[in-house]
Formats: C-alpha cells, structure tokens, sequence
C-alpha cells in the first residue's frame, strides 16, 4: 500500500506535492475522486486515521484548517479511480476515539453539524452530550481530542545532530525573554518632531 501513497512522510508530517496546473492529468487523477470525513477530533493526524484510508483505498490524506472555535475537524482522503466505486448512495459512519465519524462520497456532500460531524441535523439541533451550559444558557461545546501520553514531535537524530546548535540557541532564547522584566511599559519613545 506505501508504493501506491502520493504523499511523501517526513518526520510526523504528510507532505502532498502536487501540480499547481488544475488542467493537468496528473492534477485530476490526484483530486477528482475522494471521500470526506466529518467528526474528527481536532488533534486527528493521518496516522491516526491510517485504518481508514487503507479501508477506502486512499492514496492521501489533506485536513481542512480549523479555527479557536472548532470543536472537531474534517479531512478528505483521496483516492485513485480504479479504486472507487461507480456508485454510491449513502453515507456511512463509524466509531472512532469513542465517538462517530462520518464518511461521505464526493458524489455526496451534504451540508453537516460543525459540532458533530452528522449530516443528519444542523447544529443549532445538535445532540451531543459533550457540552456545558454557560451562565447564558447557552450550550458550550467541549472540543473532541485524541488523548495521548505525549504531545512531542520526535526528530531523526541525522536532523538532531545537524540542527541541535540552533534549537539550543531557541531554547536559551526563551529563557532570557522569560527571565528579563519587562521594561517595555516603562520605555518612552524618542520625540522625532522636526523644527
């Protein structure tokens, strides 16, 4: 299945090198045929979707940018031609880190809860449990994560030993800036007036 991938993995990144000319075969081949999933925790890699795309045949996989509002997140795999279906009719979902996610076929793309992922309501109607109320009455959703153990990206010790000078050199960086007072509320600027 890693031969027929068109993305490079690199380090806990999926780079996805494509054409930039929308009318190139290659370009069409690569975008025409996906499916959408709806519901993803927002901290979703493709690794953790990984059982999925092999389900679906998929070649990649692209998260759509989320925003500090988003409570969950959707990403579309993309697959080869010869390995999608001539038809389909429905969209199915599917348990997944202890909630649902839903899978729609490019054919099929309808309008979906921003909360859950459902196409079945609209998310004024939404009704996930995973909430609060605020002091307003209204309802507070919890964003949906993966839990793990560590949240820390690993580097390959080739890059580690090549680049450790200038991560060093950040990391005291940081520690100055967080040491120093700030001395910036007290600074008066300059009087630039010319006569």
């Amino acid at each position: 299945m890693q031969e027929s991938y068109w993305s490079l993995e690199i380090e806990n990144f999926l780079v996805r090198i494509l054409s930039g000319n929308p009318e190139d075969p290659e370009y069409k081949k690569c975008t025409s045929h996906f499916y959408k999933i709806t519901g993803l925790p927002l901290n979703t890699t493709a690794r953790d979707i990984d059982p999925i795309i092999k389900h679906l045949f998929g070649c990649t996989c692209t998260f759509i940018q989320t925003s500090k509002y988003s409570t969950m997140k959707n990403a579309y795999i993309y697959v080869d031609l010869k390995n999608y279906p001539n038809t389909i009719t429905n969209a199915v979902n599917t348990p997944f880190n202890g909630s649902k996610v839903y899978i729609f076929p490019h054919t099929l793309i309808p309008k979906t809860c921003n909360m859950c992922g459902s196409h079945t309501h609209i998310t004024n109607n939404c009704d996930d449990k995973n909430f609060t109320i605020d002091r307003y009455n209204r309802k507070i959703f919890n964003k949906k994560l993966i839990q793990r153990e560590v949240d820390k990206i690993t580097i390959n010790d080739d890059y580690k030993t090549k680049f450790n000078h200038v991560i060093s050199l950040n990391a005291n960086k940081d520690r100055q800036n967080t040491s120093l007072p700030n001395n910036r509320q007290n600074h008066i600027p300059p009087n630039n007036t010319q006569r």
